[in-house]
């Protein structure tokens, strides 16, 4: 700790401009074996510290990627859901409006052979009551020849 703060102060001072005089602002420091292992512990703290914090990210990248693909596969089984259920419905609307144009054909064929019917009532009707005038002309010349 005492060496980063050391290097960090001679960093932002302007006098220091050269590594040599880096060094020669680190030479008053003690140099003891306990201090080095010190230093080593705390740094090796730093390290195992740094290490977990990655592996939680990577943990947390890992997790975040599944839960993409597993959002992912959610949106595709659901479009696919989405379009099976909506096939059936414009299955059963297309066959409903082809339904309903045969019907409108049906009605409007109903409608042409009752008027057609009707006619063919009224030509009957005219046809049955002009032979009846005629049987009765008939029956009456006939009639009128025997006396």
């Amino acid at each position: 700790h005492e060496i980063d703060e050391a290097v960090h102060n001679a960093g932002l001072s302007s006098d220091a401009k050269r590594p040599e005089d880096l060094v020669n602002s680190l030479r008053h420091l003690a140099t003891d074996p306990e201090r080095r292992v010190r230093q080593a512990v705390l740094l090796a703290q730093r390290v195992i510290q740094l290490e977990r914090q990655r592996d939680e990210l990577v943990d947390q990248i890992d997790k975040l990627q599944s839960d993409v693909i597993e959002g992912q596969s959610r949106i595709k089984s659901l479009e696919e859901d989405l379009q099976r259920v909506s096939q059936p419905v414009s299955y059963l609307v297309n066959k409903l409006r082809e339904e309903e144009a045969t019907k409108a054909v049906w009605i409007d064929r109903y409608e042409s052979l009752s008027s057609l019917h009707k006619q063919l009532q009224d030509k009957s009707d005219k046809l049955q009551q002009d032979n009846d005038n005629l049987s009765n002309k008939l029956v009456s010349l006939l009639k009128q020849r025997e006396d």
